[in-house]
């Protein structure tokens, strides 16, 4: 089974990964994948995603691919960039879970908008200052990586 998948996934997915692009090139998408799969604004990812492949014209499969595998971390980082973003504009804390925003979405989209207004602007201030640094560190790191896979 180990070489049957090897063989019928894992080859052909490495090669339309390598094909026609450098390791810096490869690295930089799967960059963007990560750094906009963890943006605190719950739908944006994908659009996001597009735009990062229009503007530097990177690897289409490799973000995207990326970036739907590091999507459960959006939900896993709102609420610590939310907190991270009170603290940043010494804004009131404002308590609630995860569960409690998909709740609010479900029944009210129009109130949660409203509600999660500024915690999502300050969640997204939070997530600009940390991502911009970890953008170069993950390029770095990533791009040694691919280079020792032999990509």
């Amino acid at each position: 089974m180990k070489k049957y998948l090897q063989k019928k996934l894992l080859q052909p997915l490495t090669l339309l990964l390598k094909q026609g692009i450098s390791p810096s090139r490869l690295s930089l998408a799967v960059t963007f994948g990560t750094i906009l799969a963890i943006i605190p604004l719950f739908g944006s990812s994908t659009i996001l995603c597009l735009i990062a492949i229009a503007a530097f014209r990177l690897n289409p499969l490799a973000i995207m691919l990326v970036n739907q595998f590091a999507y459960p971390l959006q939900f896993a980082l709102y609420i610590p960039f939310m907190f991270l973003g009170e603290k940043i504009f010494n804004a009131s804390s404002f308590s609630v879970s995860i569960g409690d925003i998909f709740e609010l979405f479900s029944k009210d989209p129009a109130q949660a908008i409203s509600l999660l207004f500024w915690p999502t602007l300050h969640a997204l201030t939070a997530w600009l200052i940390i991502g911009i640094p970890l953008f170069f560190i993950l390029f770095h790191l990533i791009k040694r990586i691919i280079l020792k896979l032999g990509f």
